[in-house]
């Protein structure tokens, strides 16, 4: 029977990082804004606008008989 010992890590011994390279991740990160930037503005059209929309008309008198005449209300 025989017993394997594990040696103890030397410090420093760490493999150095390799040089140059590493450009590749670049190209994934302008992919993945082409595919988000559709959801993004459709989210700023469909929700962010109409939501600021219905702050201005809640606090004016903005109705279709007085279209020109509004004011602050509230």
């Amino acid at each position: 029977m025989s017993v394997t010992i594990a040696e103890a890590p030397v410090a420093g011994a760490a493999v150095p990082p390799a040089k140059g390279g590493g450009g590749g991740g670049r190209r994934y990160t302008k992919a993945a804004y082409g595919y988000l930037a559709p959801v993004v503005i459709s989210a700023i059209v469909f929700t962010i606008v109409p939501f600021f929309y219905t702050l201005y008309i809640a606090f004016t008198n903005y109705s279709l008989r007085n279209f020109a005449e509004y004011s602050l209300v509230g």
